[in-house]
């Protein structure tokens, strides 16, 4: 019931992520530092959060999630390899470009919440904090 009656306005919440995805697409653009992840042709992703794999070897990702979070960024690591998980442990393979993913990835908030001014200001925070 609650998704029916909310149905109608998703195209515009869908609408403001994209919107937002694109300000930090720009942000991004003049750095070798950080990239968003591949985006598949002909696709058009809802971006319910905007994630981005860090490129410079050195770059502590976890030191830049703390310091995020420390200034109320609530930027995380939200693509976790499932065999990380105890539940999928016995079945855990040596899977390196998915561990490497991983490692390097940050997930950032792109919600219909947040104005322009807010993703400058996150992506702005990002890149300083990854030097």
């Amino acid at each position: 019931a609650i998704g029916l009656a909310q149905i109608d306005k998703m195209p515009g919440v869908v609408g403001k992520h994209r919107a937002n995805a694109a300000v930090y697409d720009e942000v991004f653009a003049g750095s070798n530092k950080i990239k968003p992840i591949g985006r598949p042709q002909n696709s058009t992703p809802s971006f319910w959060v905007y994630t981005t794999v860090l490129t410079e070897p050195g770059v502590d990702r976890d030191a830049v999630l703390e310091k995020l979070t420390v200034e109320g960024i609530h930027a995380g690591q939200v693509h976790v390899p499932n065999d990380d998980l105890s539940c999928f442990k016995a079945y855990q393979r040596d899977l390196p470009g998915v561990r490497g993913f991983s490692e390097r990835q940050i997930s950032l908030p792109c919600g219909w919440w947040l104005e322009e001014a807010d993703i400058r200001h996150i992506g702005d925070r990002v890149l300083h904090h990854i030097g």
